[in-house]
């Protein structure tokens, strides 16, 4: 019996989405010291909901502190679903009111394919509009809802809530910086894979291109944020199993986006952690590389990764210090127009680096790229190579 921290969760995690039996023995291996272990593992996934419910429901919880830390994350999961079902219909309906046609994205929709939907937990609302109803949009939520209307960053444009719920209205999926990606080319054909749903304002994805959708987005995040959480490729499990999927469709897609190796490597981790397949060599480094970048990835797993690409220390300084102008477009956007301007914003950048959050940000990076050894790089990188990021 597997009895890593890692598989332990896994497999509690399996109770709850399969009602997969736990062993008998696990009543000795998971003592106290193991279970607070695992609130701190699972916590950084946001996973503890679903951890704790399966080992109340075993009654393995100890007649201790921890037991109602569990206990809480499960109740807060709940009532967040809750609240932003709520908010989802009231959002809904202005947008159906103001004739403004509307896609939801992410765990606003895969939330339903769940056993239950509060097992999903998220962050913040998704919605796509086509980019001529972004003001008519953003204007309606905020004079309906009393949203108040934030800051865009290029592909999306920030909401805030009751409750300081995060709405991030999206006109465009493809993030400036990453543009140029080979794996955002199918997404800007999104709409044409979207139908209206019961003749209203709402779209709804094909399967295709849903899957696809999330395959990139969990991409992007894993070989440019160092991670994308374990939450992902649940989901990613979620998708493998439902019973209409549009195989050929998403095999097409896939292949256009260049995600065919990490759609299977992503696949074979899934299977590893939720069905008892057997890992690789590959699955294996990605496991360590996801587990230990949590949710929202860590800044050690990027630097591995920037390393690896770049070729050595010396490089990777080199290029953070002076960036392409295809990295420096998404800030300087004239840089597309007047390419001549880029050792100019070379010293703009520098200026705004100095505040206080970008001097210890860089302080870190610096000290992670100094320390990070070689081997532990090149492996990273032979990961990414792998599966073809």
């Amino acid at each position: 019996m597997k009895n890593t921290l890692t598989d332990v969760m896994m497999r509690l995690i399996r109770f709850e989405i399969d009602g997969a039996p736990l062993p008998s023995a696990w009543r000795e291996v998971l003592t106290e010291p193991v279970i607070e272990q695992l609130y701190l593992l699972s916590a950084r996934h946001d996973l503890a909901h679903l951890v704790g419910a399966a080992l109340d429901a075993n009654d393995l919880l100890p007649d201790a502190p921890i037991r109602e830390k569990f206990r809480e994350k499960t109740y807060l999961s709940v009532a967040r679903y809750r609240n932003m079902q709520t908010e989802c219909e009231r959002l809904f309906s202005v947008l159906e009111a103001a004739k403004i046609p509307f896609l939801p994205l992410k765990g606003t929709v895969l939330r339903s394919e769940y056993p239950e939907p509060w097992m999903r937990t998220s962050c913040d609302i998704d919605i796509l509009v086509h980019p001529e109803d972004l003001s008519r949009a953003s204007d309606a939520i905020h004079t309906s809802l009393g949203y108040a209307v934030g800051e865009s960053c290029g592909h999306h444009l920030c909401l805030r809530g009751p409750g300081n719920l995060l709405l991030e209205l999206h006109f465009r999926l493809i993030e400036n910086e990453n543009e140029n990606d080979r794996y955002t080319a199918p997404l800007v054909h999104i709409w044409e894979h979207a139908r209206p749903e019961a003749g209203g304002m709402r779209f709804v994805l094909d399967d295709a291109m849903f899957y696809y959708f999330h395959l990139a987005h969990m991409a992007k995040h894993f070989s440019k944020s160092g991670g994308c959480g374990v939450r992902s490729f649940l989901d990613l499990l979620i998708l493998d199993r439902r019973p209409a999927a549009d195989r050929r469709g998403r095999e097409e897609l896939v292949r256009e986006g260049g995600l065919s190796a990490f759609a299977a490597g992503a696949s074979r981790l899934a299977a590893v952690w939720f069905d008892d397949a057997e890992a690789d060599e590959t699955v294996c480094e990605m496991q360590e590389y996801v587990i230990h970048g949590g949710i929202y990835g860590t800044l050690s797993n990027v630097v591995s990764a920037r390393r690896a690409r770049r070729g050595g220390k010396l490089r990777y300084l080199l290029s953070r210090l002076f960036p392409s102008s295809a990295e420096m477009r998404p800030q300087y956007p004239i840089l597309a127009r007047h390419g001549w301007l880029l050792p100019i914003k070379w010293v703009q950048r520098g200026f705004r680096l100095l505040s206080p959050e970008s001097r210890r940000r860089a302080r870190s990076e610096w000290a992670l790229n100094r320390s990070t050894d070689a081997e532990h790089s090149e492996k990273v990188g032979a990961m990414m190579r792998a599966l073809g990021l």
